[in-house]
């Protein structure tokens, strides 16, 4: 079997769930009692056990609003669900043996920067050619 090198920071950016940590955060708030936010992160099997318990009678939801507020909540793979979801860098592997997810997580990354590279177009942020730089860059 091959293996793929990679960075400390590429291995924490394919460890990072795709979930939106506000998001979690408010469906905890607001419908933490019927384990909404664990439907959410995909833990069907105890959003359903909170439905039925009314969140462990508070207690449960009380020691997820805790683990979601302090970004110590995890999504079904184990991910860490962090305050801001963007990653730093692209998770390329360093070696020429790349893995499919590898791969996956680094095009999902270059299409979601070129989203907000062309936000920050669309807002005036940055010029048409800064905009054509860094879209020559994450393409290459």
């Amino acid at each position: 079997m091959s293996e793929t090198n990679l960075s400390p920071k590429q291995i924490d950016a394919i460890n990072t769930s795709p979930n939106d940590w506000i998001v979690c955060f408010i469906l905890v708030i607001f419908l933490g009692f019927w384990g909404v936010h664990r439907f959410y992160v995909r833990k069907i099997g105890t959003g359903i056990l909170m439905i039925f318990t009314f969140g462990g009678l508070g207690i449960w939801w009380f020691i997820d609003l805790i683990l979601i507020a302090t970004a110590s909540f995890r999504d079904k793979e184990g991910r860490q669900i962090p305050y801001n979801n963007t990653p730093l860098i692209n998770p390329t592997p360093v070696s020429t043996n790349k893995s499919n997810r590898v791969d996956q997580n680094f095009n999902v990354n270059v299409a979601s920067e070129l989203r907000e590279l062309s936000s920050l177009r669309d807002e005036g942020i940055i010029t048409e050619q800064e905009f054509k730089k860094k879209k020559k860059e994450l393409l290459s």
